[in-house]
């Protein structure tokens, strides 16, 4: 579902980068990113073994789902062991049983199934997880078959079994299987246990049976010919049996799980002298029984043995189906076991189990399946028998029915919360990397219930995160019962469930949320089926009123209901379809949530089985757009502006739409409709071409299945919004779920991309020369251009819309070549990308190493700050050298910088680098405590000095930079700085001027997007703008010569709650224009746009340019006077220009007094102590301290 107060902030700041015409769906196709398919899903896998499939020395899984035979790769990566399931073959029946090995030894795993007609063989092409078509070895209904030398002759036969006969299979040497030599027939049955081990110490295989109530074992003469040796147990009662060294003497025992109605216990049988003869039964041990009632038709135990815990005893490893769980039992010696060990008590349905060394580090690992929950997952050996938490490798959605969007781990990004009702599921996925990437496995909120539906995001108790509303079903002596519950999200995607209404005997078709009492916190709207429409009222803590009814819905059942703002009046009203033909809304007539006035958009209409709103028309007023599922319709009731609707259809044929969305998808500001059809395209839109004309179907994908539900956000944080859509079966009628989300903005977007390359080996560029960092490209065409700079890589990417452009390298490189000079781009239609590379050509060898410092934070007493220091190498050739950073260590304290010093002493800091490349930088970032005041005091003037010298620098002045800094007692976090100051001579027009731009989120959440907007002053040059330095990725785009924008998408900045994290900081140089002349003033301001928020407007600083010696903007102490000094109340102050501001701050930097305009300042109510009175007159600073008695 929609998340009603999320949709509609999002669209009324919806951002477009460009304007565009008229488009076709044929010019564009729109990037489909799948958070979640049937490729990660086995909904009905029932056999699971491990083989390192891919001879990569790693274990991989192969299993079986229905007739699709699939494997995991072990791919051992950081953030996932396995890859999504990769279907290797699909047979015409169920397949029963796989297994895999290498029977040609040609290098290949070959892979083995059993289907209910026969045993058949693929072989292994040595291309990954590719094999050849299946060979069929046996015919006929068998019960089992294994792999495994039994005539010693080295190579792989195959076992099998029937209800009538045992044998094997003799392998050639060549993966043929020419002589079938049979063990034994029965018209009893055939054994349900089949297990082969050396009972007698002869080193071949022997083989123990299970059948009827019989165990035996039988002796082979080491060329596959058996015969009856013992029957060990003629009284066995249950169907598992395993072989192990369970007393730890060198023999094989045999372990047999025993149940008998209640009585459960496992038995051993002892190997009593290595030559397979056996002891009577005895005890070990009793283990779970099964619960009254339960079905005897299922697989409800496993056992297994294992050194679990590698101490050289085989422990006693067991499932059992009803207790979801795999669990093992310490081997104490002389066949004793300790108790229970939790391995997994999360494996619903425990069908199966065994062991691999999944992360070989030679510990036995766990793999579990479980057919409830349909997964397949492992447990890591932590080692002495401890094991980590689950990981499953199969998890997916049958037959979603809703889907919402919103941070649900409190990291900034929009993640996706799922229902899905044929697997029972609450899930949600995490947005891995803020840019849309959804790579980690679906986490299970609830699989417990019975049919979730309408989950909806929302904020229940106001503590800053998302909680979730869900309806479910649940059953009470075979009587079942609907309910609503909040789950409550503890922030970091943990969630615990309170129920809002419980034991309610109509079903719960619809749920919507919004604020309808506008009290700042999120409602609840449901619909009872044939009814009522029912109010939930929120006290603000998450506690949720009784139902009230709003409206008599009987004999209706309603297919959709959406909470929105109907009439425009600013509050949320109610729109519902039905499935007796109608679509109403009802009218939210105070603002207070009274919904006393329906009113009926159409009253006749099939199957609305979704609606939503838009002004299609342009008009003011709000449309209603729809879907009518069985009459093959979409289109939008035109609001007549008097109460009524005139029905107006998209054009061309409609087939079976489910859900829409009224959604921007070519960035016009005009919204488009969405929907899906079962004929091609599937999911479809429908542009609107303005005044109320929807233009003919394209395409979105066809690459899914029946859209049960959209939601739309930012999901890769480039503040334009996306949609995504949650689909359940396909056009044939098979399942197809899925959840993708699509970012269309791309599609109506032209790029000019390419690469910058530095020709370090003087023989022209090619994709071995490394790329050029921070060079400007810049793009023009007769009315527009835009610039920006390469990345670490060199490259770069700009935006154009139709029309022809010229490209071209635009920073000044006098020293260097730029080949070509430009190159020409033409777009005649949208969505195209065409590629323009550049290398840069040394004309000659030299050195030039450039060094700056840009202060990260305000100099206080007391309080840290931070500066970066940037070297970049301008040259043509790598240099390696040292940095010393000076710094007046009377007034700081070193505390720690990025890059470790590699020495220091008093007041200096020595840093190496080695090889910088040409147009590559390094930066450090120092940090230092001020001490508190009086030994560093407000006024104070701070000297940093860096220095590289590099000889034979064609530039040596560069190799220094000096920066001064004054104490202050308080900031502003969002400001910028010249660190130049107020005036340069007029010598010093040549020379860069160093701006920091400095931004802080002082919110209380993640700010996903900030943008920094600066407008150059006419008077520099913007050509030589360069971007010196940075606290996150970002993108700098210069339009049209003057407008500098710093885009930082995806930033995720963390609010006041995460005050360190929540900075962040631009710096960069540029020069002015050549013909500047004293007098001329530079002035440069900043807009800070934190998401959708307005614009914080920073200071503006004035550099001026003179032909004099530079102020020093402070006064001298005989031109003020204070007094009286010390003080009980009053100081006076004589200045020779008039007091602009007065400010007074404590011995601990705390600002305690300011007036303006005055020249006289009040003590009286201050406590004793020091004080730092700061001056401010005309262009002059003066401080002083003063002394309250």
């Amino acid at each position: 579902m929609l998340l009603s107060i999320y949709y509609m902030i999002k669209n009324l700041f919806f951002l477009s980068f460009l304007t565009c015409g008229i488009f076709t769906w044929a010019q564009n196709s729109f990037p489909q990113n799948i958070v979640i398919d049937d490729s990660y899903n086995a909904p009905s896998v029932s056999v699971v073994t491990h083989v390192d499939l891919d001879n990569d020395s790693r274990v991989d899984i192969l299993a079986v789902d229905y007739r699709k035979i699939f494997w995991l790769r072990n791919v051992a990566t950081q953030q996932n062991s396995f890859s999504p399931i990769q279907t290797i073959y699909t047979h015409t029946s169920d397949v029963l049983e796989v297994k895999s090995a290498d029977l040609n030894y040609d290098g290949f795993k070959d892979i083995v199934f059993r289907t209910s007609t026969g045993i058949f063989m693929m072989t292994g092409s040595g291309n990954l997880g590719t094999f050849s078509a299946p060979i069929q070895l046996n015919s006929g209904t068998f019960t089992q078959f294994q792999i495994l030398d039994i005539d010693s002759d080295g190579f792989l036969d195959i076992y099998f079994q029937s209800q009538s006969v045992a044998g094997w299979k003799k392998n050639s040497g060549n993966g043929t299987f020419p002589n079938t030599i049979t063990i034994f027939t029965t018209a009893t049955g055939g054994p349900s246990v089949a297990i082969f081990k050396d009972l007698d110490g002869d080193h071949k295989l022997d083989l123990v049976t299970k059948s009827g109530y019989y165990i035996r074992w039988y002796k082979n003469d080491g060329t596959g010919i058996f015969t009856l040796k013992e029957i060990v147990e003629s009284n066995a009662i249950g169907e598992k049996i395993e072989m192990g060294d369970i007393d730890s003497d060198g023999d094989q025992d045999i372990l047999f799980y025993n149940e008998n109605g209640n009585t459960v216990q496992f038995r051993w049988y002892k190997n009593t002298n290595a030559l397979g003869d056996f002891s009577p039964m005895a005890i070990i041990s009793n283990a779970p029984a099964s619960p009254n009632g339960f079905a005897y038709n299922v697989d409800r135990h496993g056992i297994k043995m294992m050194d679990i815990d590698l101490d050289g005893k085989e422990d006693i490893v067991y499932r059992v189906f009803w207790l979801n769980n795999v669990v093992w039992r310490k081997n104490l010696g002389n066949g004793t076991f300790g108790t229970d060990n939790i391995i997994t008590n999360n494996a619903k349905g425990s069908r199966d189990f065994n062991f691999a060394d999944f992360d070989n580090d030679g510990k036995p690992d766990v793999y579990s399946l479980s057919v409830i929950d349909s997964k397949i997952s492992w447990y890591q050996n932590l080692g002495a028998g401890n094991f980590g938490s689950q990981k499953i490798l199969t998890y997916g959605v049958n037959y979603i029915n809703s889907i919402s969007s919103g941070d649900l781990d409190g990291d900034g990004d929009i993640d996706i919360l799922s229902t899905s009702n044929a697997d029972n599921k609450m899930s949600w996925y995490r947005n891995t990397d803020g840019l849309g990437k959804f790579s980690d496995p679906q986490i299970v909120i609830n699989n417990s219930t019975i049919s979730p539906m309408y989950a909806q995001l929302l904020d229940a108790d106001n503590d800053g995160d998302n909680d979730f509303v869900v309806k479910y079903q649940y059953e009470v002596n075979y009587v079942t019962y609907y309910r609503i519950s909040l789950f409550k999200n503890d922030g970091s995607g943990n969630f615990t469930e309170q129920i809002i209404a419980n034991d309610l005997p109509k079903d719960v078709v619809g749920l919507a949320v919004a604020d309808i009492d506008n009290d700042g916190d999120s409602d609840l709207i449901a619909a009872y089926q044939e009814s009522s429409l029912m109010k939930f009222v929120n006290n603000g803590s998450g506690n949720f009123s009784s139902p009230t009814s709003f409206f008599s819905i009987a004999n209706k059942y309603p297919l959709s209901l959406k909470t929105l703002d109907m009439d425009n009046d600013g509050d949320f009203d109610v729109l519902a379809t039905y499935n007796n033909k109608e679509i109403e809304w009802y009218e939210n007539t105070d603002g207070l949530g009274n919904f006393s006035t329906n009113h009926v958009v159409v009253s006749q209409m099939h199957y609305p089985t979704d609606a939503t709103i838009a002004d299609v028309d342009g008009d003011g007023d709000v449309d209603v757009l729809f879907v009518n599922y069985f009459y093959n319709e979409a289109g939008w009731f035109q609001n007549n502006g008097n109460g009524t609707y005139t029905k107006k259809l998209v054009p061309g044929t409609v087939n079976h739409s489910r859900s829409i969305i009224a959604y921007d998808i070519d960035g016009d500001g005009l919204k488009d409709l969405v929907t899906n059809t079962f004929p091609q395209p599937k999911l479809r839109w429908y542009k609107n071409l303005g005044s109320g004309n929807l233009g003919t179907a394209q395409l979105v994908t066809n690459n899914i299945g029946r859209v049960r539900d959209f939601s739309i956000a930012d999901y890769n944080g480039d503040g334009k919004l996306d949609f995504a859509a949650g689909s359940d079966i396909g056009e044939d009628g098979n399942e197809t779920n899925m959840i993708a989300w699509f970012e269309t903005g791309a599609s109506y977007q032209n790029k000019i991309s390419g690469k910058v390359r530095f020709d370090e080996d003087n023989n022209g560029c090619s994709p071995t020369d490394t790329g050029a960092s921070m060079v400007m490209v810049k793009t023009q065409n007769a009315q527009h251009s835009y610039a920006t700079f390469t990345d670490d890589l060199g490259a770069y990417s700009l935006v154009a819309n139709q029309s022809q452009f010229a490209t071209s390298v635009s920073s000044p490189l006098a020293d260097y070549t730029v080949a070509p000079q430009s190159q020409v781009q033409s777009f005649t239609t949208l969505g195209e990308t065409q590629n323009a590379d550049f290398c840069l050509l040394p004309n000659s060898v030299f050195k030039n190493l450039e060094v700056s410092i840009y202060p990260l934070d305000v100099a206080r007493p007391g309080f840290a700050t931070a500066y970066k220091i940037v070297i970049s190498n301008k040259g043509s050739q790598k240099v390696s050298g040292q940095i010393v950073y000076n710094f007046n260590n009377s007034k700081m304290n070193f505390v720690s910088a990025t890059t470790p010093p590699d020495s220091q002493t008093t007041g200096n800091l020595y840093f190496n680098y080695t090889d910088l490349s040409p147009f590559h930088s390094k930066t450090i970032e120092v940090k230092f405590l001020m001490n508190t005041m009086p030994i560093t005091n407000i006024g104070d003037v701070l000297e940093f000095n860096a220095t590289a010298q590099v000889p034979q620098d064609i530039s040596p002045a560069n190799n220094t930079f000096v920066y001064k800094q004054n104490v202050v007692g308080s900031y502003d976090p969002n400001d910028i700085q010249v660190l130049e100051g107020p005036q340069i001579l007029l010598s010093q027009k040549d020379d860069y001027l160093h701006y920091v731009i400095r931004f802080q989120n002082t919110g209380n959440y993640h700010a996903e997007r900030v943008r920094v907007k600066s407008i150059l002053d006419d008077q520099l040059d913007w050509s030589t703008l360069t971007l010196e330095s940075y606290s996150h990725p970002n993108k700098a785009v210069i339009t049209n010569s003057n407008n500098v924008e710093f885009i930082f998408d995806a930033i995720y900045l963390p609010g006041t709650h995460d005050e360190p994290n929540s900075h962040g900081y631009i710096a960069y140089k540029i020069k002015p224009k050549s013909n500047v002349v004293v007098g001329d003033v530079f002035t440069n301001s900043a807009e800070i746009f934190f998401d959708y928020n307005p614009a914080i407007v920073t200071n503006t600083v004035n550099t001026e340019i003179i032909n004099q010696v530079l102020s020093t903007a402070s006064a001298s102490i005989t031109e003020f006077k204070i007094y009286p000094n010390p003080t009980t109340g009053w100081v006076y102050i004589k200045s020779p220009e008039k007091i602009k501001k007065i400010t007074v701050h404590n011995s601990i930097g705390q600002l305690v007094l300011q007036n303006e305009n005055q020249s006289e300042i009040d003590f009286s109510h201050l406590p004793k102590g020091m004080y730092v009175v700061t001056i401010e007159s005309g262009n002059k600073v003066h401080t002083s301290k003063v002394i309250r008695k």
